[in-house]
């Protein structure tokens, strides 16, 4: 749900409806991420491999025209500077399946805002 009380629906690559859904809220939390079409690692995207990038890159234009005053992004364990804590089995995996096109974006958007945004910018990373 959106700010207050409204519902917007939309495609999250519509500037339209980022606006629409973002105005006037002080903070947006985004779990969005890139899927395949099955659990296999090496399974076809079911989503367009640039769809996190493009999305924070449509936020971060209009972060300012929408007040928006922090930004919460869910990552994963591995992703950017904690890859070297993963298990060597699992960073084979994603340097060698589908699984590592989300962990290079992860990785870019973090870099991203760190870069372009006036936004409080943290990273929540998953731990088990």
């Amino acid at each position: 749900q959106a700010c207050g009380d409204q519902r917007v629906s939309g495609f999250t690559l519509d500037k339209i409806t980022l606006i629409q859904a973002l105005n006037d809220c002080e903070a947006l939390v985004s779990a969005l991420n890139i899927s395949r079409r099955s659990d296999f690692p090496w399974a076809k995207l079911r989503t367009p491999p640039t769809l996190l990038s493009d999305v924070m890159n449509n936020v971060g234009e209009i972060a300012v025209q929408v007040s928006l005053k922090r930004l919460v992004v869910c990552s994963a364990w591995g992703a950017g500077e904690t890859k070297k804590d993963l298990p060597a089995w699992f960073r084979w995996v994603i340097d060698h399946s589908n699984v590592g096109v989300t962990y290079q974006v992860m990785k870019d958007k973090k870099r991203c805002f760190e870069v372009q945004l006036a936004l409080d910018h943290r990273t929540a990373q998953r731990s088990y």
